[in-house]
């Protein structure tokens, strides 16, 4: 429902200055209710998640002071507050999507090997789609406007290593939220995407 109301809200003038507020409070929300429903709490699930955070905040940082990681970009005001540049909700966006591919990659696929290629891929595939959105409401911006490939090939490699953080570490990879989520995210961002396009 949040997502519905962000279309919207978000990509209409009257109401996108109150929606630009509520981003990173989304962001969290979507956190919370996605681990409300992971069915056993444990000490290492605490240990991946703290990872993942502290990765995702970390490769954000070391990309945007080098360059090298994702290519030449710098965060805008809407994910709110930041250290050193880096806005600290974009942990639990690396969080929210490590955990939900995990799921869905554990569920559908039997081959060990292959689920951490496949949620590095789905990692990929939406991130496709959020550049665009994220670039039109001053997520963050490239230079030049332009995302270069080796963002892809950054997200890959650190997706790939948080995968295998995952399938160590989270004990029951089950969650009936995890795919829920990703599909609504990838609906809302499509949906942002056709709205620039045709509008």
């Amino acid at each position: 429902m949040m997502h519905v109301a962000g279309i919207i809200g978000l990509n209409w003038q009257v109401t996108q200055p109150l929606f630009i507020v509520l981003v990173p409070f989304n962001l969290l929300a979507t956190t919370i209710l996605l681990l409300l429903f992971q069915p056993i709490l444990t000490t290492s699930f605490y240990i991946f998640c703290l990872i993942c955070f502290i990765t995702g905040y970390l490769v954000e940082l070391a990309g945007i002071k080098t360059g090298l990681i994702f290519g030449n970009y710098e965060y805008g005001p809407t994910l709110g507050w930041k250290i050193a540049g880096v806005p600290i909700i974009i942990g639990c966006n690396w969080l929210t999507l490590i955990y939900c591919t995990g799921i869905i990659s554990h569920t559908y696929l039997r081959t060990n090997w292959l689920r951490p290629i496949f949620a590095s891929l789905l990692m990929i595939f939406i991130d496709y789609f959020i550049e665009p959105v994220a670039m039109h409401l001053d997520f963050w911006s490239w230079q030049d406007n332009n995302v270069p490939f080796h963002n892809y090939l950054g997200w890959y490699v650190t997706s790939f290593f948080l995968q295998l953080v995952f399938s160590v570490l989270v004990p029951v990879k089950q969650n009936p939220m995890a795919l829920p989520v990703y599909l609504i995210q990838f609906a809302f961002f499509l949906s942002c995407n056709l709205l620039y396009y045709f509008l």
